[in-house]
């Protein structure tokens, strides 16, 4: 297994819900089955994955300070979500006008 492959699911998600946990298990399991395509794979053969097996760039923590300011599209109108790298920032998000019934949950 390639070190980007092992850097991947070294930084799987912890704490997910008990019934997500067996899909990723088994996803984990088909993942260190696989191998990454190469030079010989027909559909892979003109296109260069050397960048991915060099260096994985793992997401941040989210501890992250950014401002939705310059990219909020205020005449669009209704909720905004804003997730940064990844993570959901409440700060930065606006739920007011969610429809009645609507919850945001995590997967």
């Amino acid at each position: 297994m390639s070190d980007f492959m092992q850097q991947v699911l070294d930084s799987a998600a912890t704490g997910s819900p008990p019934w997500l946990q067996d899909w990723q298990r088994a996803g984990r399991q088909r993942w260190q089955a696989s191998t990454l395509p190469g030079r010989k794979t027909e559909q892979w053969k003109y296109t260069s994955l050397q960048g991915l097996q060099q260096r994985f760039v793992a997401a941040n923590s989210g501890d992250v300070e950014l401002s939705a300011a310059g990219v909020a599209l205020p005449q669009l109108g209704g909720p905004r979500l804003v997730f940064v790298n990844g993570f959901y920032s409440p700060a930065q998000s606006s739920l007011e006008s969610l429809p009645p019934g609507a919850s945001l949950v995590r997967f």
